[in-house]
């Protein structure tokens, strides 16, 4: 506007001879930006879209209720003596803990593929990579099947087991990013965040979802998952031999 305004008075001012030449109308000119997220890949990489943030963190949510109810069951079935009267059938320990396991494991994975097909039928979420998806869903919910067990063993009463429970996993979604998106923290609290399976899981899901992540850059983060299963199942074996 003030190269035009500097124009018009030029055109205007007197004792000229050169006639004033008209002055064109300016065009509007519109420029575009193309957004570069979905093209960035790694740790610092940025979403596409806020649902691609929103629904992983919602599956995290997820898998952290299906756990801690499951730890609350198992509880309340050793103070009600149920987890004794079949102690006494002929059934191995064993098979009674595969079965609570398996029934959460059942429970976590019905909700991740629920909350899956609602981002990608609804707010139209694309992962990048269907496998490495399934691998980090599969993981997280082996990883937490055993926090789950874990947790059983943590309170002998319902109440006490329920609030130990939802104290460590809330411990454990606000460090590890279920409740701010990693990418959002500061570099020294991402790295605290190391420390939670929250993360863990957050990393390879997101890595599948929007970040690009390759099978090399998620394996660590699966890993992690699957020994903290392992090693929590064989701890929360205890749920079921203290009787």
């Amino acid at each position: 506007m003030a190269a035009w305004r500097a124009l018009a008075r030029a055109g205007s001012t007197p004792g000229t001879t050169q006639p004033m030449q008209p002055i064109q109308p300016i065009q509007a000119v519109s420029i575009h930006f193309n957004s570069v997220h979905a093209e960035q890949r790694g740790p610092t990489a940025r979403p596409p879209s806020p649902y691609a943030v929103t629904f992983p963190q919602g599956i995290i949510w997820a898998v952290l209720a299906c756990a801690a109810t499951f730890a609350v069951s198992l509880v309340e079935e050793r103070k009600r003596g149920t987890l004794l009267r079949l102690a006494v059938a002929p059934v191995s320990r064993l098979t009674i803990l595969a079965g609570k396991a398996g029934a959460c494991l059942v429970a976590i994975v019905i909700m991740q593929l629920t909350l899956v097909m609602v981002a990608v039928l609804g707010f139209g979420v694309r992962p990048q990579s269907v496998g490495l998806l399934a691998l980090a869903l599969a993981c997280t919910a082996l990883g937490f099947v055993g926090v789950m067990a874990l947790l059983a063993v943590i309170g002998r009463r319902t109440h006490s087991a329920a609030g130990m429970s939802w104290a460590i996993l809330m411990g454990m979604a606000m460090l590890g990013g279920g409740m701010l998106p990693l990418f959002l923290m500061p570099s020294w609290l991402q790295a605290a965040a190391n420390a939670s399976p929250v993360a863990w899981a957050l990393l390879a899901i997101e890595g599948a979802v929007w970040r690009g992540s390759s099978l090399a850059e998620i394996a660590p983060a699966c890993a992690g998952l699957l020994a903290l299963g392992g090693v929590s199942l064989g701890v929360g074996a205890r749920a079921v031999k203290d009787l």
